[in-house]
C-alpha cells in the first residue's frame, strides 16, 4: 500500500453508496444507503481521484430477506431484518416483551417467540370456574399478542331494601331493584376450614390463606361460591389447612 501524506479522495454520494473520504492508494469500503445492500468497493488512486467502483450495493426485497433469514439461520424476523438492513433501530433488540398491565390482567417480561404466558387477574377480575387461565404469545418482534382467554369482571352487587343493585354502586335516587341473576350474586368475606376468604362472584372458586398458625396441604385452600350466592361447605380438591392456632400468651 502507497499512501501520500495530504491526498485525499473526497467524500461522495450516490443513488445507492456513501463512499468515505479515503487516503490516495488505498481502498474504501463504502455504506450502503437505506433500501440497498451488499459489500461496496472503491479504489482511490495516487492522485486524489477516485476510480468506478469494484462492487458495489444492491436494492433488496422482501424475498431477499426471508432468504437471508434462513439461510443465516438467525433469530430475528423479516421485519427486524429489513429494520436492520435499512438502518432503522431494532424496536426490541433485547429479545423480551416488556412487563405489561391491560384493564384485566397484568403480565411480566417474557423471552420471544414463547408461547402460552400466563398472566395474572387484577383486582375485580377473576377466571371463571373450568375456564383456563389468561394466557398470550411473546411472538419474534418481542410485541404481545392478543390476549386467549381473558379474565372476566366481577359482578358485585350493594344489598337495598328491595334486594341487590347490580353494579357495585349506589345510585343518588330510589331505585326498586329486581331479583339478582347469578352473575349479579356474590358470596360474601368468610372463614372456613382454618382459611379466610374474600368475597367472590357467584360460580367461581376462591383461593383463600391459611390462617396464622396453619399451613396449607394439598395445595392452597380452595372454595366453590355457590350460584345461590353461598359458600360451599367443604374446600375443593382435597387442599387443607394444617397445623395449630396461635395462643397468645399471658405476661
Amino acid at each position: 500500500m502507497v499512501w501520500l501524506p495530504g491526498i485525499y479522495c473526497p467524500e461522495v454520494a450516490d443513488t445507492t453508496v456513501t463512499w468515505p473520504q479515503t487516503e490516495a492508494g488505498t481502498a474504501a469500503d463504502g455504506v450502503c444507503v437505506p433500501g440497498f445492500m451488499g459489500t461496496a468497493i472503491r479504489q482511490c488512486t495516487l492522485n486524489g481521484n477516485w476510480l468506478r467502483p469494484d462492487s458495489t450495493c444492491v436494492r433488496t426485497s422482501d424475498r431477499t430477506y426471508l432468504k437471508l433469514k434462513c439461510f443465516c439461520a438467525c433469530s430475528l424476523s423479516c421485519t427486524e431484518l429489513r429494520a436492520l438492513f435499512f438502518g432503522r433501530p431494532l424496536l426490541h433488540a433485547e429479545g423480551l416483551c416488556q412487563p405489561e398491565n391491560t384493564v384485566s390482567e397484568s403480565w411480566t417480561t417474557a423471552p420471544a417467540n414463547t408461547n402460552n404466558v400466563e398472566g395474572t387477574c387484577n383486582d375485580g377480575y377473576y377466571v371463571p370456574e373450568g375456564s383456563l387461565p389468561p394466557t398470550r404469545s411473546c411472538l419474534l418482534n418481542s410485541t404481545w399478542s392478543n390476549v386467549v382467554n381473558p379474565c372476566q369482571r366481577m359482578s358485585l352487587a350493594l344489598p337495598t331494601e328491595a334486594g341487590f343493585i347490580p353494579g357495585g354502586s349506589r345510585p343518588h335516587h330510589a331505585v326498586h331493584a329486581t331479583r339478582c341473576t347469578a352473575a349479579e350474586r356474590f358470596c360474601k368475606e368468610d372463614q372456613n376450614s382454618n382459611a379466610q376468604f374474600e368475597a367472590a362472584p357467584a360460580g367461581s372458586v376462591r383461593t383463600g390463606t391459611c390462617l396464622p398458625g396453619f399451613e396449607a396441604t394439598n395445595g392452597p385452600p380452595q372454595r366453590q361460591c355457590l350460584l345461590s350466592g353461598t359458600w360451599s361447605p367443604d374446600l375443593v380438591g382435597g387442599a387443607a389447612c394444617t397445623g395449630t392456632p396461635a395462643v397468645p400468651r399471658c405476661r
